[in-house]
């Protein structure tokens, strides 16, 4: 008798480089940030409609929208030439498989990734000392890395599973 085996349907067991675009849910927002963000950078809100978002410098901020995506969601690589102005309308991913910036970060794979002191980037937070400090981060939390530092592009980005945490 030969060995049973779970089938795999079109492929749907693996880790691509994203989602397909259906599998994202997705922002249209605005750009208040008065500079050019590019696909990958993390973006906070900045009204309580969550329209207007901007860039922020705070460690593991609680007001953490998602991550800018290319207009292409098909593409497996963050390419610099695409760019969003002030003021530009642009998609943002808040749950779904995206390529996050993590700069000069080290991030391990498995790692929880939360906004970084440097703007439009995310890092993994440091050790929480307590429970009363674990709690103040709780929904500062933006996504969880699908590899290490070491497999990031040109543009420090490398793929993650975002969703506010």
């Amino acid at each position: 008798m030969p060995d049973r085996q779970i089938t795999n349907p079109q492929g749907a067991f693996g880790l691509p480089n994203t989602d397909s675009p259906a599998a994202m849910v997705v922002a249209e927002v605005v750009n208040n940030s008065g500079g050019t963000l590019l696909p990958g950078d993390v973006v906070v809100m900045t009204d309580v409609n969550g329209l207007l978002v901007t860039t922020t410098t705070t460690a593991v901020d609680m007001q953490v929208k998602g991550v800018v995506l290319p207009v292409d969601r098909s593409l497996r690589v963050v390419g610099a030439a695409e760019t969003y102005a002030a003021g530009a309308v642009m998609p943002v991913c808040i749950f779904g498989n995206a390529r996050i910036n993590i700069g000069a970060n080290t991030v391990a794979a498995g790692g929880n990734l939360a906004t970084a002191t440097v703007a439009k980037t995310a890092a993994t937070p440091a050790a929480a000392g307590s429970v009363g400090a674990l709690q103040l981060t709780i929904g500062g939390f933006i996504a969880v890395a699908q590899e290490s530092q070491a497999a990031k592009d040109a543009n420090n980005c490398i793929r993650a599973h975002i969703g506010k945490m």
